[in-house]
């Protein structure tokens, strides 16, 4: 595996590519939710992805404890506050990457 500097690089350039963040908003304590915004469909995408793209088996993710349904844009304007769900960060993701793995751990 490449060291882990490259692969904190690659992962960022991910995350930055797929999510159209800018480089000051990442960092490994990054909330995908609460932070760049990423529910509903765009969540599940985004997870697809990543499990093709760093190889993750994400068969044991239960999607709907990190990150919230669709909202309709009255949902939305109403209830403009922070997740509820429990915060799913890029550390997570680089961890997945190590572990191979992205599963609904307690944390």
């Amino acid at each position: 595996m490449k060291n882990d500097a490259d692969l904190v690089e690659r992962l960022f350039l991910f995350v930055k590519y797929e999510l159209c963040v800018d480089d000051e908003e990442i960092s490994m304590d990054t909330q995908l939710e609460d932070d760049l915004g990423v529910y509903g469909d765009d969540a599940v995408d985004f997870i697809v992805k990543y499990s093709e793209t760093f190889n993750v088996d994400v068969s044991d993710f239960n999607i709907k404890d990190f990150f919230s349904p669709e909202q309709d844009l009255l949902s939305k304007l109403l209830f403009m506050r922070r997740s509820l769900r429990k915060p799913f960060t890029v550390r997570d993701l680089y961890n997945g990457i190590l572990e191979k793995k992205l599963g609904n751990e307690e944390r």
